[in-house]
């Protein structure tokens, strides 16, 4: 079952989020805990026992109070436990042919997260609410660690609302919405592209397979950042955003944070407690390029994105080396320079061979003296001009801000508004998750 299942939208989710109202506030932890581990079981029941079979000595450690005198030595065992997990069922396995269980590693990461934090002197949370903010919903499903302390804090202090649970419902249509619709469509043009003939390729060709990968990848990790703050406010629990307009960034370390801010967050809490992400310094720049790699890793750790992180990571050393060290007068020519540095590196998740690969490079950049534009390309670009433009458009800050300025203004036109375009975003999404499964 996936987060974009009718089954998992009409059926699982309406039934745990009345169970989770019906009990009281001590008994939500355990609730949640219940719920998520039975989703996870419908993803992968092999992911689930293992991880139970992981966290088991983290919850014994949490419940014996009598252990605290031994509890930094008996922390470091579990630290040291999890890691192991990390490297073997993350690392080593797809070394020796064997399926990589990336959701385990994600899983144990989020364990990590929260057994270094006590072990600096942070408050031990129950059992059950630390099982619950590891297995939160699967991880949305089996997503990038980093907001575990939110969860906790939310289920420490639960305080549910229906203005809560109604944005909450409608982050999660916007993020199927993403998913399904949108996503998909830059998703099968983007197959389009990546069949055509060598000879069919033109500048112009070049550019839009770039673009239409960028656009794909990150209504993918939008839909799931909308997926996952919408669930956390049904379940009264406040998430942060996972990405935030990349396109949009001013410099290259930040395109690489707002592609994944919980994870680059949760790195350099863990590496560098007590320095600020902006500083220009040395482990800044290696924690952006490691939760660069991690990225990757996380996507598919089997395709291309390994050297599509891999040319970030060399855009990032770039960077530190060379672009850091120029200013930048007009913000708005600095973000278009971005775009166009980052944009050739999508050309890495060309399901092709590395020859064709570099005929992309090459028609790319006019090696060669590739056409400008050719039939095929004018055929695919008049065929999805609309696209295009919603994709440019909603993957823009725009209309985020005229919601939030409206909202500020006029909130019952905004909830009128909202309410209304969320209701028709759902019957379309519907639409195409029903002709999906016929």
């Amino acid at each position: 079952m996936q987060l974009t299942d009718l089954g998992f939208l009409f059926l699982l989710l309406p039934v745990a989020a009345a169970a989770y109202y019906c009990v009281p506030n001590r008994g939500k932890p355990l609730a949640l805990l219940t719920v998520s581990a039975f989703f996870l079981l419908l993803i992968d029941r092999r992911t689930l026992l293992l991880l139970l079979l992981t966290l088991l000595p983290d919850c014994a450690l949490l419940h014996r109070d009598a252990l605290r005198a031994e509890r930094p030595r008996l922390l470091d065992l579990c630290i040291a436990q999890h890691a192991a997990v990390i490297l073997i069922f993350g690392l080593l396995l797809p070394q020796f042919g064997l399926p990589s269980m990336t959701g385990l590693s994600v899983l144990s990461l989020s364990a990590v997260g929260m057994l270094v934090d006590i072990r600096r002197g942070g408050a031990a949370p129950s059992p059950a609410d630390y099982a619950a903010a590891v297995l939160f919903f699967g991880r949305i499903p089996l997503g990038p660690a980093g907001y575990e302390e939110r969860v906790l804090r939310s289920l420490q202090a639960p305080r549910p609302s229906l203005s809560g649970i109604g944005r909450g419902i409608m982050l999660l249509i916007s993020g199927v919405a993403k998913q399904v619709v949108i996503s998909g469509e830059f998703i099968a043009l983007f197959r389009t592209l990546s069949h055509l003939d060598p000879n069919q390729i033109a500048l112009a060709t070049s550019w839009l397979y770039a673009l239409c990968c960028v656009l794909g990848l990150y209504f993918v990790l939008s839909g799931f950042s909308d997926i996952a703050q919408g669930l956390g406010l049904i379940f009264s629990i406040d998430l942060p955003r996972t990405v935030y307009y990349p396109l949009q960034a001013l410099g290259l370390r930040e395109y690489v944070y707002r592609l994944n801010i919980p994870l680059e967050d949760f790195l350099h809490r863990m590496f560098l407690p007590g320095a600020r992400r902006e500083e220009s310094c040395a482990g800044t720049f290696l924690v952006s390029m490691v939760s660069t790699l991690l990225l990757g890793f996380l996507i598919d750790p089997t395709g291309g994105f390994l050297p599509w992180s891999l040319a970030l990571c060399a855009l990032l050393l770039l960077d530190g080396l060379v672009f850091c060290r120029i200013p930048v007068f007009l913000p708005p020519l600095g973000r278009v320079i971005t775009f166009l540095l980052t944009l050739p590196a999508y050309l890495l998740l060309l399901p092709v061979g590395l020859g064709q690969r570099l005929e992309m490079f090459g028609a790319m950049f006019g090696i060669g003296g590739p056409e400008l534009f050719n039939s095929t390309t004018l055929y695919l670009l008049r065929s999805n001009i609309v696209l295009l433009l919603i994709g440019l458009l909603f993957s823009s800050s725009l209309f985020d801000r005229l919601g939030r300025l409206t909202e500020r203004q006029f909130p019952r036109l905004w909830w009128l508004a909202s309410s209304a375009g969320h209701l028709a975003l759902l019957v379309v999404a519907t639409s195409f998750l029903l002709w999906n499964v016929r």
